[in-house]
């Protein structure tokens, strides 16, 4: 199947980054994974391209096994299972993390432009498309070519509207967005954020979250 054969050329090019990169941080890249695999590990899932090797394990163990000792994670399975008292004993907040991140591995690599102008044009809905500036994996020049490839009529006047930068009243001076919105579609660039723009920058993501909420922008 070609997409799944796409979402397989995406996991290697991740391993060729990381050979490259001493394993930079595809969330992030002014961090690195810390996974201590080296450029032989890599060498031999690279070598299997067109091959039926599954990376989907490596993958997940680079991308979300680390989320499972985070704070969130130990909070829904602690006071928040103890408070409900509900939640069978076989079921535990982020369990099915691997099989989701399985399932939908073919969905990664398929293009939503049609989506994106399909919202746009036959509903009222408001679209937002943010983007931490640090992050690889979903990385900003990617955001914006989708944008440039959309067929919305609005697209001129999107393009033509201000891109208005934003400070952080905490730190004066310093900016911790840029937005441009035309109609009902706004695009938001985190500063000094990768992919989880909530956990790098939850201040800013907490003022975004509001402009949205209460339609500022």
């Amino acid at each position: 199947m070609l997409v799944r054969f796409l979402a397989n050329r995406w996991g290697f090019t991740e391993f060729v980054v990381w050979d490259e990169t001493n394993s930079i941080d595809f969330y992030n890249i002014l961090k690195y994974t810390g996974s201590g695999m080296t450029g032989n590990e890599y060498t031999s899932p690279r070598s299997k391209a067109g091959t039926s090797f599954n990376i989907d394990p490596i993958l997940y163990n680079v991308h979300l096994a680390p989320f499972e000792t985070d704070p969130l994670d130990e909070l829904m399975n602690g006071p928040i299972r103890e408070k409900l008292g509900i939640i069978p004993t076989n079921v535990t907040w982020g369990g099915q993390s691997d099989d989701v991140f399985s399932y939908h591995e073919e969905e990664f690599m398929k293009p939503v432009i049609d989506v994106l102008d399909k919202i746009l044009n036959e509903t009222t809905l408001n679209l937002i498309i943010y983007q931490g500036s640090l992050d690889l994996i979903c990385l900003t020049k990617g955001a914006m070519n989708i944008v440039n490839k959309m067929t919305w009529p609005g697209i001129p006047g999107y393009m033509n509207s201000t891109k208005t930068a934003l400070t952080d009243p905490d730190r004066p001076g310093q900016t911790e967005l840029f937005v441009k919105a035309h109609n009902n579609f706004k695009f938001y660039w985190v500063i000094n954020a990768g992919h989880m723009v909530p956990k790098d920058y939850p201040t800013a993501a907490r003022r975004m979250l509001l402009r949205i909420v209460f339609n500022i922008d």
